[in-house]
């Protein structure tokens, strides 16, 4: 059985996110096993249901997960160097930054650093601000098995 987190805009109360939480285990090949095992995740989501949706659903997966609630949060993790990240899951909606300047930060911290965008808004993620058209980007809702296949396909610079 499936438990819904629905996430709600707090100026118009407009349904903007919907996450699927898988109550079993999301069965993985092993291919995606071998791929997430020691991996962490920064996740950045201001709502908090959504983050907490997300966090459950990544660490069913099998990746480690370090979340923040802000921008500037998730900045102060990326510059720490005892921080372990490997990749980066950042909503496109943020408070005080967009998740694509985020992203491009990131990118100047830690030049190894994965990069998977995701919104809840249709077409968050205009071709103008994507450096790289090729980049996943994860529309939501999404499911165990899309988020594990973002990740996956996830590049370096």
């Amino acid at each position: 059985r499936a438990a819904m987190v629905a996430s709600q805009q707090a100026k118009t109360g407009t349904p903007i996110a919907e996450i699927e939480v898988i109550a079993q285990p999301t069965a993985l090949t092993t291919d995606d096993a071998d791929y997430v095992a020691a991996e962490t995740v920064l996740l950045v989501e201001d709502d908090e249901s959504v983050r907490r949706a997300t966090r459950a659903l990544l660490e069913r997966i099998g990746f480690d997960v370090i979340d923040a609630a802000t921008p500037s949060e998730a900045l102060s993790i990326l510059r720490d160097p005892m921080a372990v990240v490997d990749v980066l899951l950042t909503d496109v909606m943020l408070p005080d930054m967009r998740g694509t300047e985020l992203a491009r930060i990131a990118r100047i911290e830690r030049s190894d650093i994965r990069v998977v965008c995701m919104s809840g808004f249709p077409g968050a993620v205009s071709a103008a601000e994507s450096a790289d058209p090729t980049e996943p980007y994860l529309q939501k809702p999404f499911s165990a098995e899309t988020l594990a296949r973002a990740l996956r396909s996830a590049k370096p610079r």
